[in-house]
């Protein structure tokens, strides 16, 4: 699909101002920082640089095709976000835990599949014949600076459904930039959640080397990654006990502890090593009262 000049413009000043809210952060968190080489050396500022440096690289000109794989670290912006937000931390250890293992799942599918489509397609790009765009050639896709697309030239725009697209700073209804599309994105993320699960259809697959390098590293990735991520979340799982939350009798029927068998589970319960409430905010341990009525025997 191909953005209108509008909506090309729109996307961009959005991007702009999420950019500069990440700047505004960075700055502070420089500014309050207590070593500014421990600052600069932790991931999450290196994740903040990476994910800011294609719109000031687009602002300044530099062509679209040499940012275009920076731009596929943008993703890492929501591991980011994932760190900040209140209402994560107020989450128990396991929720938190699952979200965690959730967004991880989605930021190395998401930046995969973008690294594969750059490799393949903008590299692949760099190949062809297909790299002129302007009023000569109708403002379409040319392998000639001076005349459109036509049989008689050899040219291999149509071969790899390359298309003009607008970038920020064109004019309306001259767009100067060029993509070929070999792999679509939603194809890649196909081809990646399939390698990840290891069936591997063969339907689609990396035709470079590059390509194939990145699906290498994706896949050692996965199995170092993933697997801490679960194994955490089990060791979280396992610390879970029933008596950890507050006593909510589970049984049916009579509420009242009436008989010796429901007294002694009663007690079992309540007074379990596991549960939290027996004992109170200062410390001390909790008593149970037991109200019983008075048998009188006749004589």
């Amino acid at each position: 699909m191909i953005l209108s000049h509008d909506a090309t413009n729109s996307i961009f000043t959005i991007e702009i101002i999420i950019t500069q809210m990440f700047l505004i952060d960075f700055l502070l968190n420089y500014y309050l920082a207590t070593s500014i080489l421990s600052y600069f050396i932790d991931y999450v500022t290196i994740i903040d640089v990476i994910a800011m440096l294609p719109a000031y690289l687009l602002i300044a000109n530099i062509s679209s095709n040499s940012v275009n794989f920076l731009r596929c670290f943008r993703i890492l912006r929501l591991m980011r976000m994932f760190r900040t937000v209140k209402a994560i931390k107020t989450l128990n250890p396991v929720k938190r835990q699952v979200l965690n293992l959730v967004v991880t799942l989605i930021s190395m599918i998401y930046l995969a599949a973008s690294i594969i489509q750059v490799v393949e397609d903008d590299v692949h790009q760099l190949q062809l014949k297909c790299k002129y765009i302007n009023a000569m050639t109708n403002y379409q896709p040319s392998c000639s600076m001076f005349e459109l697309i036509n049989d008689s030239n050899n040219c291999d725009c149509k071969i790899n459904l390359c298309t003009s697209y607008y970038q920020y700073d064109n004019e309306n209804h001259k767009p100067e930039g060029i993509r070929c599309s070999i792999l679509t994105f939603w194809e890649c993320i196909y081809f990646i959640i399939v390698t990840m699960a290891s069936v591997g259809y063969g339907d689609i697959s990396a035709k470079t080397e590059a390509g194939r390098f990145i699906v290498i590293i994706f896949i050692i990735t996965s199995l170092i990654v993933i697997p801490t991520r679960i194994s955490e979340l089990q060791r979280l799982l396992s610390m879970r006990s029933p008596y950890s939350k507050a006593y909510n009798p589970s049984h049916s029927g009579d509420r009242h502890v009436n008989n010796k068998s429901k007294l002694e589970r009663f007690f079992q319960e309540f007074f379990h090593e596991d549960y939290v409430s027996t004992t109170t905010s200062d410390g001390n341990d909790s008593h149970c009262v037991i109200l019983a009525a008075t048998v009188h025997k006749k004589i």
